[in-house]
């Protein structure tokens, strides 16, 4: 008879059979970077010590899982082994490229921080820091992944020196740092790492990062290896069109008809399918090498489908492109903030006590590079084969093989398991669930320097949410439905009742801005989540406010409902007033701002937001994406209404 122990036990077995071939070649491959045997065996103690179920991850914690007597043999092997790191990164390297041999690869680029307590760090600086939300005491690295349709692995990683601490001479002494190691950008790491991929064997079409790696320089450098880019872009950034004429992204964008923007699907998020509304322009060439053709250059935004929010993208082909294909290439960026993700929380990248050189590169280079490519498979799954067999039991543990060279270690209830490696683990199971490759609403044939229009008539997920359609088309911007009287009366009673609760939200929010400014850094220092709790009950109150205002039914509403001479003028005044204060005199030689503005839906119901639109537009307003409370949001231009 079989069992669901006997199937697990068989699982198990073939796990654990893949692993110790999979993490015997790669120690294989590494062998001769390794003076002595006995550094090797605690090379590979060390990398299964971080696979080790342990609340933190330093020499101690390791030594303590692997039955050490102490931290010694792991800080010798970190600081002063005769181990060369930088040979064995690069067989690593060359082993993923025969992974990944066939596959469409793209290089990306990007840094990432770890929380420091001490100065005595190498490289340890006050920057700014996505993962510290800010900036703090940190070590800042450069890390370049290669990225496939279903492979994340990152093959390369600097630490950033900040330009004062690269010419303090006593810091570099006391921290080992070679001679030969000179200040250098983010960029120039970022083009030297790309360099040595290349001359590698790595076959990549694509290199991708955010607005830090987005220099002209950096750019040229890209083209002049042959692959294409795309990077992120600020809205403030200068493009020149083809008539010759410099804009601001964000102002090049309002070229692009309402109709004309494209709704695709970036991936799988924690709420769904991720859908942004795209478009492209053609631009100038501004970093086109010496003997190299012009090729396709185009700024690529994306707009939020309910903020709006605007983001813009630089991108490169050496030959022609969809603007689907751009879209992947876009999304695949984040991949790399995943690879982080996975190494801070699997494995401890960013938990190494070490302060030296040496000990960086080698603590750094053993948590990333003890992977090989993670499949993270992309496909539509209702296509997955589906499994065999007796269905397995909640209630029937899920076990992972042992690391070899690892004593037995006992998970704490309550604790997440992780994989047994991140790239090292066997192929995901069918049961898993993929994600289908960017779409677009309908597929058409791209071309350059147009951008395609998306509407097909099929009812979608999405059309139910209430968005106002009115920004993509003007015909439909019609006055909202006159509401029964009876239903006002009974709103406006309710609005009375209610107005003192939204006047304790109110003070409630206050209260918790007030508490926070004053007990932030006590609080933080207490709890880690602190921070988590406090954005959730901002949002939730917040929320709960926005929604009881919508809701609520003021006295001109109850006696003007339906009214529309009186919607009309109150659409008129609101409008005035705005261009009023957008087109004040301003003082000699003092620029003048670009003014944004919302008219409620309360003061246009009567007479529908194509109204507004036509008021606005005639006095020299431009429209902007609208969200899900349909205010009718307005801009004016600074560039636009020169004085």
């Amino acid at each position: 008879m079989t069992t669901y122990q006997d199937q697990v036990a068989a699982e198990v077995t073939i796990v654990q059979t893949v692993w110790d071939r999979v993490f015997g070649a790669a120690m294989d491959a590494i062998a001769h970077c390794f003076v002595r045997r006995e550094t090797r065996a605690s090379a590979a103690e060390m990398i299964a010590g971080l696979l080790a179920e342990v609340d933190t991850r330093n020499c101690w914690t390791l030594a303590q899982a692997l039955g050490h007597s102490g931290p010694h043999r792991l800080q010798h092997l970190l600081s002063r082994a005769r181990f060369d790191h930088e040979r064995a990164g690069q067989e690593i390297a060359r082993l993923v490229v025969r992974e990944l041999a066939g596959q469409d690869m793209m290089l990306v680029a990007d840094g990432t921080g770890d929380a420091k307590s001490s100065t005595d760090c190498v490289g340890a600086g006050r920057p700014y820091s996505g993962a510290l939300k800010g900036v703090g005491l940190c070590q800042v690295a450069v890390h370049l992944a290669a990225v496939t349709d279903t492979t994340r692995v990152v093959i390369d990683r600097m630490l950033y020196l900040p330009r004062d601490w690269a010419a303090d001479e006593e810091c570099r002494e006391m921290t080992g740092v070679p001679e030969e190691i000179l200040f250098a950008t983010k960029p120039q790491q970022a083009v030297a790492m790309v360099a040595d991929a290349l001359e590698l064997g790595v076959r990549a079409r694509w290199f991708a990062g955010d607005e830090v790696y987005s220099g002209r320089e950096l750019r040229t450098r890209i083209r002049a290896f042959g692959l294409g880019y795309a990077v992120g872009e600020s809205r403030a950034y200068r493009v020149t069109d083809g008539a010759g004429r410099r804009w601001q992204a964000r102002q090049m964008i309002n070229k692009v008809l309402p109709h004309q923007w494209m709704r695709m699907q970036t991936g799988h998020g924690t709420k769904g399918m991720r859908e942004y509304d795209w478009a492209w322009l053609e631009v100038r060439a501004d970093d086109t090498p010496d003997g190299h053709p012009d090729g396709t250059n185009v700024l690529v935004a994306r707009r939020h489908r309910y903020t709006g929010e605007l983001s813009f993208f630089r991108c490169f082909t050496p030959g022609d492109v969809a603007l689907a294909q751009l879209v992947d290439v876009i999304g695949r960026r984040w991949r790399i903030e995943e690879t982080f993700q996975l190494g801070k929380t699997f494995t401890g990248l960013d938990e190494g006590q070490v302060t030296c050189w040496n000990s960086w590169m080698r603590w750094s280079f053993l948590p990333d590079r003890r992977r090989r490519p993670r499949p993270h498979h992309r496909g539509h799954h209702h296509n997955r084969p589906h499994r065999t067999g007796p269905p397995r039991p909640a209630d029937l543990p899920r076990t992972r093989p042992t690391a070899p060279g690892l004593r037995p270690h006992t998970t704490r209830p309550g604790r997440r398991t992780h994989p047994v490696l991140d790239g090292l683990a066997p192929p995901p199971s069918s049961r898993r669930t993929s994600l289908p490759p960017a779409t677009t609403h309908p597929p058409r044939p791209a071309m350059i320097g147009t951008t395609a229009a998306v509407s097909d008539g099929r009812p979608r997920a999405y059309d139910r949410i209430p968005v106002m359609r009115t920004y993509e088309d003007l015909a439909v911007w019609t006055p909202e439905p006159i509401r029964p009287r009876w239903q006002l009366v009974l709103r406006f009673a309710a609005t009375l009742l209610c107005f003192p609760v939204l006047c304790a939200l109110w003070l409630a929010v206050a209260a918790v801005l007030f508490a926070v400014g004053l007990f932030a850094d006590a609080i933080a220092a207490v709890s880690d989540r602190f921070e988590r709790g406090y954005m959730r009950f901002m949002d939730n109150t917040l929320g709960a406010i926005a929604r009881l205002g919508s809701w609520f039914v003021s006295w001109p509403e109850l006696r003007h409902e339906g009214d529309t001479e009186y919607y009309r003028a109150r659409v008129d005044r609101r409008v005035a007033h705005w261009t009023a204060r957008a087109s004040a005199p301003r003082a000699p030689k003092k620029p003048r701002p670009p003014v944004e503005c919302a008219i409620p839906l309360r003061d246009y119901r009567g007479v529908g937001a194509g109204y507004v639109a036509e008021v606005a537009l005639a006095q020299g307003w431009e429209l902007r994406p609208t969200d899900a409370r349909k205010e009718v949001r307005l801009w004016w231009s600074a560039a636009s209404h020169v004085d």
